[in-house]
């Protein structure tokens, strides 16, 4: 027996039209499909994303802000039955999240899907390159055009937004600082005001949901579950990074050389404008000059045009430049090869390097070919054209080697006061054994090397592990154990080893990608009672991170005896100057 349920009902049934009455009906079949199919999402969601580093406003989750635009659009998706394609390799993205997504399907309660936007023209196109129809036997040929047929007529159900900014030549820098440093216009400290009533909205809507798990922390006078302390500011607010990444795009001149960042995203927008970096003051002024050094090669030199979208057409995708204080910078542009030869590609690097190996400000160079939209320098390789394989940046009198690869925080001097309050929080003694969890290029780790016992260091990126330990071997630490792995599977097996005796003054710092950590990751900490104090950095404390906070201090299941962890306290870093967001750190104990 199944059921039959009504789900619509056309009105013109009411005046004696034709009409159309949609049916479904809900077997065990159904639902154990619908199951295994809400399980595949949360697959997809967790799939890793190669480089984690906080980069601009844009770079953060935006959906709130995309839902809106669409809503204010009228777009509306109906009867929408599955998505198209397992993945969007698509050069146009600069977002780490959406470099990787091809959709995000969201179900409301009728039932109704809104299916993320993609390029319209790239799919036609990608399509029919991959499904020739003039070759083969008559069956292929007739296959691939059956194939052809059905998946346009999805993509014909995806409609791309108009751009929500009127940009032309005059206006176009002051769009740029919309999209990327919103609060640029806002002074200072009133800045630190609005980001220290975000992290107290965080910590209010927290508490609220302690209260409903039963945790036994006391909410404060101030609604608060644990004391907030002022936001902690950054040092220099002005060409603060060092780190950006210039794409390559059409500008809004039509020139499709223009190196800068995007206004609009591919994924939703109908355009997309390229915006040269020329008046964002939060990038240096030698990133800018060597940004637009880059173009001049691209439209001077380089016969080759920019990267419309993987496997289609064009080649070159952008510019990574970073920096150190002492105004070293290495440089590394990125291609993709698409069809070319090994002899092309080698004339290209020829003419990259002869172009920018005269410049004294640079000490590292790098070319990188990449068919995909982010890759590990194992599946592809960066090519060392020139000067030093590294630079090298001072942090608190430590010393670090800083490679194309390598995770670093974009804000150097807020970052030494990040650290600073994170060893301040963290309580160390010196017979304390340290967990850095979710390490990266183990800075947190080198810092506190001296003042602890033993550290165990745990990140997933073997090459962010191979950049920690030659970090350590540079500071000459040998107390500092790096182990490549999630910290759910790791974790477990690396406390088994450790001698009860040891376990007696445990802090754990948790300083994961925006992505949060992973549940099980949560339970295997909530389940080890050594660990008494655990120290949670987050970049987006509303996202993710949030779900962690709240299944720490979930108290244990009937078949588990453990304290659950509480909120002390809470201090908010402004490592992004004229942006929305900040770091929070949050430390929680177990009594």
């Amino acid at each position: 027996m199944f059921s039959v349920r009504l789900l619509s009902c056309n009105r013109s049934i009411i005046c004696g039209y034709p009409h159309n009455i949609k049916l479904a009906h809900y077997s065990s079949t159904n639902r154990n499909r619908k199951r295994r199919n809400a399980q595949q999402l949360v697959k997809t969601d967790q799939r890793n994303v190669l480089d984690d580093e906080q980069y601009y406003d844009r770079d953060f989750d935006d959906s709130r802000q995309i839902q809106s635009q669409k809503k204010n659009f009228n777009i509306k998706f109906q009867n929408v039955d599955s998505i198209f394609g397992t993945k969007h390799r698509n050069a146009l993205y600069d977002d780490d999240d959406d470099d990787i997504k091809l959709a995000q399907v969201k179900r409301n309660t009728n039932n109704k899907r809104l299916v993320k936007q993609v390029n319209r023209k790239f799919e036609r196109e990608q399509i029919i390159k991959n499904n020739p129809i003039t070759d083969g036997t008559d069956d292929t040929i007739v296959h691939n055009k059956n194939i052809r047929d059905s998946i346009f007529k999805k993509i014909e159900r995806r409609v791309l937004i108009p751009l929500p900014y009127d940009i032309n030549k005059v206006n176009r820098f002051d769009i740029l600082n919309q999209t990327i440093i919103p609060l640029y216009n806002m002074p200072y400290n009133m800045q630190l005001k609005k980001k220290y009533n975000y992290c107290a909205q965080i910590l209010t809507k927290f508490g609220h949901k302690l209260s409903e798990i039963n945790n036994p922390v006391q909410i404060n006078s101030n609604g608060l579950p644990c004391q907030l302390e002022h936001v902690r500011e950054s040092p220099r607010t002005e060409q603060y990074r060092n780190k950006d990444e210039f794409s390559v795009w059409p500008g809004i001149d039509g020139n499709s050389k223009t190196v800068g960042f995007f206004v609009g995203q591919p994924s939703i927008h109908e355009r997309v404008v390229c915006v040269e970096p020329d008046h964002l003051f939060i990038t240096k002024q030698s990133h800018i000059e060597l940004s637009k050094k880059f173009q001049d090669y691209l439209r001077n030199v380089s016969p080759y045009d920019y990267c419309q979208n993987y496997g289609l057409r064009g080649h070159w995708r952008r510019l990574c430049i970073r920096s150190n204080e002492n105004d070293e910078h290495m440089i590394i542009g990125n291609m993709n090869p698409q069809d070319l030869t090994t002899e092309q590609l080698e004339q290209e690097m020829y003419r990259f390097k002869q172009f920018f190996s005269d410049d004294q400000r640079i000490r590292s160079l790098y070319f990188h070919t990449s068919k995909n939209t982010r890759s590990t320098h194992s599946k592809e390789p960066y090519y060392h054209l020139a000067g030093k394989e590294t630079i090298e940046e001072q942090i608190l009198g430590h010393q670090f080697f800083i490679s194309p690869s390598s995770f670093f925080q974009v804000n150097t001097t807020a970052s030494e006061v990040l650290y600073r309050v994170i060893m301040g929080e963290m309580n160390a003694k010196r017979k304390t054994i340290m967990l850095d969890l979710c390490c990266g290029t183990g800075t947190l780790s080198i810092l506190m090397g001296n003042q602890v016992k033993q550290i165990f260091a745990i990140d997933s990126s073997e090459s962010a592990i191979n950049d920690a330990k030659r970090n350590a071997s540079a500071n000459n630490l040998a107390n500092v154990n790096f182990v490549v792995g999630t910290v759910e599977d790791v974790l477990p097996k690396l406390m088994d080893n450790i001698s009860s005796k040891d376990l007696n003054n445990v802090v754990a710092v948790l300083n994961p990608s925006r992505r949060g950590l992973h549940s099980r990751a949560i339970k295997a900490i909530q389940r080890m009672e050594f660990i008494k104090r655990v120290i949670y950095i987050s970049c987006k404390p509303d996202g993710e991170a949030f779900n962690n906070f709240v299944q720490l201090c979930r108290p244990p299941q009937s078949n588990y005896d453990y304290q659950p962890f509480v909120p002390i306290n809470a201090v908010p870093v402004d490592l992004f100057p004229h942006t929305s967001h900040c770091e929070l750190i949050v430390t929680f104990e177990r009594f």
